[in-house]
């Protein structure tokens, strides 16, 4: 039984060169379970590890995406993340519910579209077939995750806290920093730019899914 659904790849950007690769290597895993736990009914098989430093999962739906993507670069931050994700076919090993197994054209095509980043700056490539919004995911995407993690710790840190709390000084409480220091910092990264951004991201994602749940074709 072949089924369309969203493939999705993870592999740390320059891995073979980090100093501590068993350190990179816990922190995706204990991020894996984080981001497997907060969005399992996304799930036809959860994150896991594939081969090297590579991780991958199926999607039944694209809206939360970004969400997966961003938790997951956030978790090994200030360790790099690229990302693929490939809406298409996939014939063998559903029923098993793991990323390991499942196989079809979609993965192929995954594969291809992650190959191709690595020797690219860009770090982040989506097909969904819908191809004006693609290429508009594209563009923000990539933006979005060099951004992201062009920022320190604390910077990241402070804004994630930020658009949770919406209150400096409960930020600034949490992370044993002045008030003063997080309006400073939120100020510097320019904050509401990402935050819009990542607003847009997740409404452009929701839109593939409402356009392919209704069957539309796009070019």
């Amino acid at each position: 039984m072949s089924e369309n659904a969203y493939v999705l790849l993870l592999d740390l950007v320059g891995s073979s060169q980090l100093p501590d690769r068993q350190a990179a290597t816990e922190a995706v895993q204990a991020a894996q379970q984080t981001v497997n736990a907060r969005y399992k009914s996304a799930w036809l098989a959860p994150l896991e590890t594939t081969r090297g430093d590579e991780t991958a999962a199926v999607l039944n739906r694209v809206d939360v995406a970004w969400d997966v993507i961003a938790g997951m670069a956030d978790a090994i931050h200030p360790v790099g993340l690229r990302a693929v994700l490939k809406y298409g076919e996939l014939v063998a090993g559903l029923e098993t519910g793991h990323a390991t197994i499942i196989d079809g054209p979609a993965f192929h095509r995954a594969d291809d579209l992650m190959e191709s980043l690595k020797g690219s700056p860009k770090l982040l490539l989506i097909e969904t077939e819908l191809l004006t919004l693609d290429r508009t995911l594209n563009a923000l995407g990539n933006l979005l995750l060099t951004r992201l993690t062009d920022l320190t710790e604390l910077q990241r840190d402070i804004l994630r806290l930020y658009q949770t709390k919406r209150r400096q000084k409960s930020v600034g409480e949490s992370l044993g920093r002045s008030q003063q220091q997080v309006s400073t910092t939120l100020q510097a990264i320019r904050w509401e730019l990402i935050d819009d951004a990542e607003t847009e991201m997740r409404a452009l994602l929701e839109r593939v899914q409402q356009e392919q749940s209704g069957g539309t074709e796009h070019s």
